[in-house]
């Protein structure tokens, strides 16, 4: 008996020792920062600190664009392949952007008390945009700001319009976003949540190591839809390592629960985000793809006639209009083409809406305690 059991503590040490040196050779190989000429961690109402990083001209800054990822991922969604991504197009067209990461991120950091594990997504909107909105517009001077989200990024819009209107929002591009939760199937995924709780530190441990292979097995799922015959091939393993996040519990939580009410209610109840929907009267471009296993094309149609007559403008994406290929949901913004089918034409909307400077009116937050108005610029 004490032989087995030896031998099988051997074997054990020998497997977490593989995985370490695996792990090690991940975070050596294939850990990038960002390539922003300026970085910032800017404080939140409530005591959070988000990252958000600066890409631009700095001797000719034009107008600002927060950009925003989606769901399990940060920013590097947005900045790859460099020299082709959504940013580097609209640093060449003259944009000022400013590319953000929500709470719960790895480069995130929590109040007193709290994990980056303990973020709620409603608190994406309701804390994380207010203070970046404002930071951008006290920095650069406009009175207003575009915004680029791919798809949990549109959704913060949404919520964000329905608890703050459109006054600091010049225009708003929401990239493969579905429109609420209603057309989601609940899915028996009770014991992912439960571990998602029990050992955060571990399942998004386990989730960056499988995020490498992504492309080896050519991943195609729900939870990950990928029409690969659609991705840049400079699209690879460092940049799912690099882009991966842990959606936290809470946020877990509070999702799947739109799911299973069909309700999106924010603040406490007070919000009916889906009540507000066909309300939003800021600028809107709604971009989807044709073959989105996540944002299916009904629903999304369906939002974009409900908007008010006026400035919007729907892009669908795919074979079935002059693209080369369809479009799923991930490589919505790493097409090989996405420069020409994707990014141009969110350049050109957001050029058609002029924005000018002024002197910016601060977001109100309620049911909060503000810190003192400061931020830390880090050394990129």
């Amino acid at each position: 008996m004490e032989t087995a059991l030896l031998w099988i503590g051997i074997a054990l040490a020998g497997v977490l020792g593989v995985i370490g040196v695996y792990w090690i050779y991940l975070r050596l190989m294939l850990t990038e920062a960002p390539r922003a000429s300026r970085i910032f961690q800017v404080p939140t109402a409530d005591g959070w600190t988000i990252r958000v990083c600066r890409y631009t001209n700095p001797e000719n800054p034009g107008p600002p664009v927060i950009l925003c990822h989606g769901i399990m991922a940060n920013q590097f969604s947005l900045t790859a392949p460099e020299g082709d991504s959504l940013v580097d197009v609209l640093v060449e067209r003259g944009f000022d952007c400013w590319v953000m990461d929500a709470r719960g991120t790895r480069s995130s950091t929590a109040p007193p008390g709290k994990s980056r594990y303990d973020a709620r997504a409603s608190d994406y909107a309701l804390q994380d945009m207010p203070a970046l909105i404002d930071f951008v517009r006290s920095t650069t001077g406009y009175e207003k700001v575009h915004w680029a989200g791919h798809s949990m990024g549109g959704l913060m819009l949404y919520m964000y319009l329905a608890a703050y209107g459109s006054d600091s929002i010049a225009s708003g591009t929401t990239i493969g976003s579905p429109p609420g939760f209603n057309h989601f199937k609940p899915e028996r995924i009770g014991w992912l949540v439960f571990l998602v709780g029990l050992a955060p530190v571990v399942m998004e441990f386990l989730w960056r190591c499988n995020s490498v292979l992504f492309k080896v097995f050519r991943v195609n799922s729900r939870m990950v839809p990928i029409n690969w015959d659609n991705m840049d091939p400079r699209v690879g393993a460092a940049t799912f390592f690099n882009m991966v996040e842990l959606l936290p519990h809470p946020a877990v939580m509070e999702l799947q629960a739109c799911v299973e009410t069909r309700q999106w209610k924010i603040r406490n109840g007070e919000i009916d985000v889906n009540a507000n929907l066909s309300k939003m009267d800021a600028p809107l471009l709604l971009v989807f793809g044709n073959a989105d296993l996540f944002t299916p094309l009904e629903p999304s149609r369906a939002l974009y006639d409900s908007l008010p007559k006026g400035r919007k403008r729907l892009l669908i994406l795919g074979r079935d209009h002059n693209c080369l290929h369809d479009y799923s949901h991930v490589d919505l913004v790493f097409s090989p083409r996405g420069r020409t089918e994707v990014y141009e034409p969110i350049a050109a909307w957001m050029e058609a809406l002029r924005i000018k400077k002024g002197t910016p009116k601060l977001h109100p937050m309620p049911h909060a305690h503000a810190p003192e108005p400061s931020h830390t610029e880090k050394p990129a």
